[in-house]
C-alpha cells in the first residue's frame, strides 16, 4: 500500500480525541500506513500525535455558512483521498469539496447518532418543533445520498441509509474498547462500603432520579453498609443541578456522593473501574431504548456487574446478558433488591463480574473488529 493515503476525519459533531475517532480508527490507520488529519470545528487544538495530525478550530460561533467554507478550505490544504464525516453538515463540506476540487475523493459517513435527535429541538414546542425536525431529517437523508458508502456503530441507526440506499457500501463498525485503556483495579469486596458508578450526563432523563431513589431504598435496608456512588458526569443544566442538590440532600446519610466532572477518555478509562457495580437506568422512549451505549462496553471491560434500562438496542446486540440485570428504570423497589443481592451473595458478585470480563474479552473488544475496519477502508478506497 502507498504511503501517502491520507485521510481526513471532518468533525462538526465530535471533538478531535474522541474515543472512537481518535483512541480507535485514526490510530489503527496510522498503524496501518495512512496519513491521518482530524479537523473539527468543537475546540481550538493543534497535536501531532505519530501520523496523526490534528489541526482544529472552535467555530461553534460560526454560521452553517461559514462552518462550511471553513471545512472546505482545510480540505483544500490537505487534499485527501477519503473524508470520513461524522454528521450531515461534514458531509456537505467534503461533497463540496468533491465536486469543486477532487473529484476521486471518496466521502465516508459514519453514522453513531439520531439525526435529528431531542436535543437538536429541545427548546422549541409545536408546530415549529415537527417542522424543524422534518428538515434537519431531510437534512439527512440529503447527507446519505452525498456518502459514497457507511460506517454504523450499531444496528438501528443503520436502518434508514440501508433501506434507502441499499446498493452502497456499508461496514457495521461498533462501539468496542480497545483493552489496553482500561485499568484494571482489584476485585474485592468489603462487608462496609460498596461502591457504585454512575457516568456520562445527570439528568433526569439520563435516570439519575432513579439511581438516588433505588439507592436510598438499599441504604434504609442496610443503615451499616456505606454506599459509596461515584458519579463521573456533567449536569445538562443548571436546572437539573438544583434538582440533584435537592434530591441528595433528602438521602439516607449512610448514600455518600462523589461527583466529578466528566474526564478526557483517558482518565475517564483510568477511573471507572474502582467500583462494585455499574448503573445506568435512563428513561425509556424511543431515542434511548433504540441508541447502544457505548460505555456500557467500557464497563464490561472493567469486570464488574451491570444493571441498566432495559433497552431494546442492548437486547439486539448482547445476549446473554448473564451480567447484571435489565430493568425498567422506574421499579426502584426491583432495582434495589437486585443491588441487595450483591451485598448478600457474593457468589453471585463474583460470578457476574467474571461473567462481564469474560463476555468484554470474547467479543466486545476492538481487536475483533479492526482488521474489519481497516479491510473496509483499504478496499473502499481502491475502488
Amino acid at each position: 500500500m502507498k504511503q501517502n493515503k491520507r485521510i481526513v476525519f471532518l468533525n462538526c459533531a465530535h471533538y478531535s480525541l474522541d474515543d472512537r475517532i481518535f483512541y480507535h480508527q485514526a490510530k489503527s490507520l496510522s498503524e496501518n500506513g495512512f496519513e491521518v488529519f482530524i479537523f473539527s470545528l468543537k475546540e481550538d487544538f493543534q497535536q501531532t500525535d505519530e501520523n496523526i495530525t490534528i489541526n482544529s478550530i472552535n467555530a461553534q460561533s460560526f454560521s452553517q455558512k461559514n462552518k462550511l467554507k471553513t471545512s472546505i478550505s482545510f480540505l483544500t490544504r490537505t487534499n485527501p483521498q477519503l473524508i470520513i464525516c461524522d454528521a450531515p453538515l461534514a458531509v456537505f463540506a467534503a461533497f463540496f469539496y468533491r465536486i469543486k476540487n477532487n473529484l476521486k475523493v471518496k466521502v465516508l459517513y459514519d453514522v453513531t447518532e439520531w439525526y435529528p435527535s431531542k436535543k437538536n429541538v429541545k427548546n422549541l414546542k409545536g408546530f415549529i418543533k415537527f417542522i424543524k425536525a422534518c428538515i434537519l431529517l431531510i437534512i439527512n437523508i440529503m447527507a446519505g445520498l452525498l456518502s459514497s458508502a457507511f460506517i454504523f456503530g450499531e444496528y438501528y441507526k443503520s436502518l434508514p441509509f440501508r433501506i434507502l440506499y441499499f446498493w452502497k457500501l456499508h461496514q457495521l463498525i461498533p462501539y468496542y474498547p480497545d483493552h489496553k485503556y482500561i485499568k484494571q483495579y482489584p476485585n474485592l469486596r468489603s462487608d462496609h462500603i460498596f461502591k457504585i458508578t454512575y457516568t456520562g450526563i445527570i439528568s433526569r432523563e439520563k435516570g439519575i432520579d432513579h439511581v438516588l431513589h433505588s439507592l436510598a431504598l438499599v441504604a434504609n435496608d442496610f443503615p451499616d453498609i456505606v454506599l459509596n456512588l461515584q458519579i463521573i458526569a456533567d449536569f445538562s443544566t443548571e436546572k437539573e443541578k438544583d434538582h440533584f442538590k435537592n434530591l441528595i440532600s433528602q438521602l439516607p446519610s449512610n448514600v455518600l456522593i462523589d461527583v466529578k466532572p466528566f474526564q478526557p477518555f483517558l482518565e475517564f478509562c483510568k477511573q471507572i473501574g474502582d467500583t462494585n457495580v455499574f448503573l445506568d437506568l435512563r428513561e425509556k422512549n424511543f431515542e434511548n431504548d433504540h441508541c447502544l451505549p457505548i460505555k456500557l462496553f467500557y464497563y464490561l471491560a472493567c469486570g464488574r456487574p451491570v444493571i441498566y434500562s432495559d433497552l431494546k438496542a442492548i437486547k439486539k446486540e448482547i445476549y446473554p446478558f448473564n451480567f447484571g440485570y435489565l430493568v425498567s428504570p422506574s421499579e426502584h423497589q426491583i432495582i434495589a433488591k437486585y443491588l441487595e443481592k450483591y451485598l448478600i451473595d457474593y457468589q453471585l458478585y463474583y460470578e457476574h463480574s467474571a461473567n462481564a470480563l469474560q463476555a468484554s474479552e470474547n467479543k466486545f473488544r476492538w481487536d475483533f473488529i479492526k482488521n474489519d475496519f481497516i479491510s473496509f477502508i483499504k478496499n473502499f478506497i481502491k475502488l
